[in-house]
């Protein structure tokens, strides 16, 4: 039987290659640039997410989610642009109107200060419009509105817990729900609880 000793030198490359692909872990902030541990996402620390984060895949949506929400409580530099659009220019989520509705979308301005590109309405759109409307930085004036309605199903991101893993005695459980994006605390403290249930 032939070894990896006799295989050619491009051959074991592109084992390696593949084999680096498949192993790669999810990691707190995109491109695992620093955060702050002192941060919370929910009451959870930030410093607790790193290993319980790393046992899902990068390429899982799961991933990218905790990566936007790392992006704003864990101060990282930056989240997952080519996944998620924002209302704010460059990702600004720091907004004085938090809590005011948005009547045409059917969230507050907090909940709608990211959205997922693959969304099927047209939110990604939509967004921009109101960022003068909820205290965007950076914004001169009002721009004037013509929203276009969303479908009704539509409540903004669909976002982290659509794909919550968690890993328990060697067995993979997948949950689906639906979790509008960026009001997602909630949904991601309670799957980092059971996560970090599973490992002790």
């Amino acid at each position: 039987m032939r070894g990896i000793a006799s295989m050619p030198l491009v051959v074991i490359l592109s084992l390696l290659g593949f084999l680096q692909q498949v192993e790669a872990n999810c990691t707190l902030c995109i491109n695992d640039t620093p955060f702050n541990p002192d941060g919370t996402i929910g009451a959870t620390p930030c410093s607790m997410f790193g290993p319980i984060i790393a046992e899902t895949d990068a390429t899982d949506p799961t991933c990218t989610d905790f990566q936007l929400q790392s992006y704003r409580h864990c101060s990282c530099e930056s989240y997952p642009t080519d996944v998620f659009c924002s209302m704010c220019p460059d990702g600004v989520f720091d907004i004085p109107n938090k809590n005011k509705q948005i009547p045409e979308l059917g969230m507050t301005c907090d909940e709608a200060l990211f959205a997922k590109k693959a969304d099927a309405s047209n939110i990604c759109e939509e967004i921009p419009k109101y960022a003068y409307f909820c205290g965007c930085s950076g914004i001169g004036e009002a721009p004037t509105l013509s929203p276009t309605p969303l479908p009704p199903t539509t409540t903004g991101v669909q976002a982290s817990a659509e794909t919550a893993t968690s890993t328990s005695s060697g067995t993979t459980t997948s949950a689906t729900s639906g979790v509008s994006s960026v009001g997602l605390d909630l949904a991601i403290a309670v799957t980092l609880t059971a996560l970090v249930c599973s490992i002790h």
